[in-house]
């Protein structure tokens, strides 16, 4: 019998946004899940969950949380799931911090790029990294 286990990927964007609490098509990332990455093991063809998405982020002003809409689409009109990100402030820089969330979101997709759509709850920031790991 041959073996099993899971392929952990890595997938990250370092382009900066200025979040505020609307939606807005200029306020997302396109992820491509079959993108190389230094340091991924296994190979890159989509096909298993999305398990975390964590960001960092500067100039933090009265948010509590981020909300990120991932969706099949540019357009964000095909969701396939929202989640609430807490964020945490640095320890010596409280205007600075990060956040993530887990999830399992094992979804058969035409594409292997999906779209994540940001928001805060309240006030604004400046997002300036988000990660995704995937596992098959």
């Amino acid at each position: 019998m041959a073996s099993t286990g899971l392929f952990y990927h890595r997938i990250a964007n370092t382009t900066s946004l200025n979040l505020t609490n609307a939606n807005a098509v200029a306020r997302s990332y396109a992820v491509d899940l079959n993108a190389s990455q230094a340091g991924t093991l296994g190979n890159n063809a989509y096909r298993g969950f999305i398990n975390t998405i964590a960001i960092n982020f500067t100039t933090l002003v009265t948010a509590a949380s981020v909300v990120v809409t991932i969706c099949k689409d540019a357009a964000g009109d095909q969701p396939i799931g929202a989640f609430t990100i807490t964020l945490q402030t640095g320890v010596t820089t409280p205007a600075s911090g990060g956040g993530s969330v887990k999830l399992d979101i094992g979804t058969a997709l035409t594409s292997p790029t999906v779209y994540y759509f940001f928001r805060t709850n309240a006030g604004t920031l400046t997002l300036t990294n988000c990660e995704t790991t995937w596992t098959e």
